[in-house]
């Protein structure tokens, strides 16, 4: 009899929504064979949906094809709030129709776990079971969900007060094997709801008119942060998501040229990323904001490619120094071939046209190892480390002393 992996601790309650008796049965059976986990099931969507309404749960996991209320429309009425169950897809369905119900949990912010095989013996259970333990092992800054959204009075006072502020998530070198630079993270240090990341409030920033007051906020505390590091003896360049739709405006790069040379700041220290999910009122606005950026000395970084109005036309028409991997195809690589040979294809065309190439959301030693096998440059994420205050960066660099590179190599 094989023996069964070795479990965390933790009890969870799990809702196994399956429509075939037996192999409900065996996936409820294998759950409780790990550990005292409260187990219910649901044969329907429907049936999921009542149970849910009744009682929390950490883990739902369930299929696509059920009867009555399949599992796209079940994937479409789950709860997104801080204490929403993460969810499992199991199955056989077509590996394409699988990997777009993962994207609709993940654009609806839903805790997703991955796919799997059938839970039908206790080493499925574990596979499933390990992935929850490592998922609720995230800072819960990170899943964190206001109830509301934050009217401009509430962002405007956060703002001003600087519960809005910025955390660094270094870069690691694959080549050096030390800490290249950082990216600055908005966060909001909420009264009653804690360390919420930007996912929370960012869009009610966008809506509200106050992205560009969120930039330079996230800009003044970056040269501040940097000014820090220089004391300890580190020149580290940082990074700064730029909302491209603020490239509308022709006169930004000048104003922020002037505001960091003003400050005895090299424009190479600084990188903006132009994020991927919103796009500029006119396309001439965006190459122009971008051509003038490069050539005021900024780094300029593709962010979150492959995700969002990423094009190969803008890719070549822009004059960007980094490309940044989403998240998303760097998951998806290490249990998916088809992911892999994207990725691969995309490290080698971003180092084809010059550019550094990043991986984001490195959680795995596996996918580090997948990045490094394809050539990638950088990767950062929760495997090298979460986003920082400035304190906890240089007492990071610190333990890295003597072999952290110079400022923005990786930028070109």
């Amino acid at each position: 009899m094989p023996s069964v992996p070795a479990m965390p601790i933790d009890t969870y309650r799990i809702l196994v929504v399956e429509d075939h008796p037996a192999t409900r049965a065996r996936a409820v059976a294998s759950f409780l064979q790990l550990g005292r986990h409260a187990v219910q099931a649901a044969a329907d969507g429907r049936e999921a949906l009542l149970r849910l309404e009744q009682g929390g749960f950490d883990l739902v996991l369930g299929k696509l094809r059920l009867p009555r209320l399949d599992g796209v429309q079940l994937i479409r009425k789950l709860p997104v709030r801080a204490s929403a169950p993460a969810l499992a897809l199991v199955g056989d369905e077509p590996q394409r129709m699988l990997r777009g119900a993962a994207h609709l949990a993940r654009l609806r912010g839903l805790g997703f776990l991955g796919v799997f095989p059938r839970v039908t013996a206790a080493s499925g259970a574990s596979m499933v079971l390990g992935a929850l333990s490592h998922w609720r092992g995230q800072p819960q800054a990170e899943r964190a969900v206001l109830p509301g959204e934050p009217d401009r009075d509430a962002l405007e006072q956060a703002l001003d007060s600087g519960a809005i502020h910025a955390r660094f998530q270094p870069k690691l070198s694959l080549r050096t094997n030390t800490i290249s630079s950082a990216e600055a993270l908005a966060r909001w240090r909420h009264p009653r709801h804690g360390l919420l990341p930007p996912a929370a409030f960012l869009p009610a920033i966008e809506r509200a008119g106050l992205s560009e007051r969120l930039l330079w906020a996230m800009l003044e505390q970056s040269l501040a942060a940097r000014r820090q590091w220089a004391a300890q003896g580190f020149d580290i360049g940082v990074s700064l998501n730029i909302h491209t739709r603020l490239l509308d405006q022709p006169d930004l790069p000048d104003r922020l040229h002037r505001h960091v040379t003003a400050r005895d700041v090299s424009p190479s220290s600084i990188c903006f990323e132009l994020t991927e999910t919103s796009d500029t009122q006119d396309a001439a606005n965006y190459y122009a904001g971008a051509c003038r950026l490069r050539l005021l000395g900024f780094g300029l970084s593709q962010d979150d490619f492959s995700h969002g109005y990423s094009s190969f036309h803008r890719l070549l028409s822009t004059p960007f120094t980094e490309m940044k991997i989403d998240r998303s195809l760097v998951r998806g690589a290490a249990s998916d071939a088809a992911f892999a040979a994207a990725l691969e294809s995309v490290v080698q065309l971003g180092r084809r046209l010059g550019m550094s190439v990043v991986g984001e959301g490195v959680e795995s030693d596996e996918q580090m190892q997948l990045l490094r096998e394809a050539g990638c440059d950088a990767v950062q994420g929760y495997l090298v480390a979460p986003a920082l205050d400035r304190d906890e960066f240089g007492r990071l660099l610190d333990a890295y002393r003597g072999a952290c590179q110079p400022t923005m190599a990786e930028h070109g």
